[in-house]
Parts: structure tokens; sequence; C-alpha cells
């Protein structure tokens, strides 16, 4: 049982996105997709869809194969323009789940410093799972809980 905790629960620190603590816990996310540093914005707009079909919100793996200012922000760019062409509804929660430590950065470039109305978290510092759902707890010590279930 030891053993099947640490593999499924995560936690994610101080750098990750959240503007309103208020909304977590969230519980039975569907991870919908990933966004990877090469995907268009027609297949981020596809996954968003994916999105705006799950009435509790969901999440989406992001993969960024570059590191730096100038990637972070491409890739984020990249994530704001399909969700100005998507109408995604600024209530829906969407969880980004990423490996690198670049929540705050990530989260700022997709809402574009928050122009865009989002319920976004962005949860760094989680390592990809190959899994189909996410159950993420409540803030407590600046650190938020992520448990994998559902795995493949």
């Amino acid at each position: 049982m030891y053993g099947l905790l640490l593999y499924t629960t995560q936690i994610s620190g101080s750098t990750l996105f959240l503007p309103d603590p208020a909304i977590l816990p969230l519980k039975n996310l569907p991870i919908v997709g990933r966004v990877t540093a090469t995907s268009t914005e027609g297949q981020i707009r596809d996954i968003l869809q994916l999105v705006q079909r799950s009435p509790l919100g969901a999440c989406v793996q992001v993969v960024a194969a570059e590191r730096g200012a100038t990637a972070v922000a491409a890739l984020g760019d990249r994530i704001a323009a399909a969700l100005a062409t998507s109408g995604f509804p600024g209530d829906r929660p969407l969880v980004l789940l990423v490996e690198d430590n670049i929540g705050k950065a990530l989260g700022q470039y997709v809402t574009r410093w928050g122009a865009i109305p989002l319920t976004l978290v962005v949860l760094d510092e989680i390592e990809i799972r190959d899994a189909r759902f996410v159950h993420i707890g409540a803030i407590r010590d600046q650190v938020v809980p992520v448990s994998f279930y559902g795995m493949n």
C-alpha cells in the first residue's frame, strides 16, 4: 500500500500557478490530452474542446521540450491563442500538469497576464504519468497534493 501511495501521489510546490486557492480541492478530473512544444493551435483547440465537455473541468499534460523563457512564452502564447478562439468558459477549471519548474510563468503567459478570464491551475514539477484521472487536494503549507488513478 505504501508503494502504491508513493507512486500515485506527488506534490507541487511554491512555483505553481494558483490565482484562487479556494477552487481546490478538485476531484475526479479526467486527463484529456497532452500538449507538447510541437502541438499546433488546432491540436490544442481540440484538447480544449474535450475539457469543455467535462462539467468538472479537466487536466492537460504539458511537455515542454525546450527550456528557457522564450520556449515557455511561445508555448503559453499558443495555448492562449487556442483558448481565445475556442470560446473556452472562464468558470471551467483547466489544470495544466507540467514536469518542469515553469508553473507561474506558464500560467501568466496562458492567461496573458490576467487578461483572459480563466479558472486555471498550473501544477509544475509533476512527473507525467500514464493515468486517466487526477485528484488535486487543497493547498497546505504552500504545497498541493496530486494523486493519479486509473493507470493504464
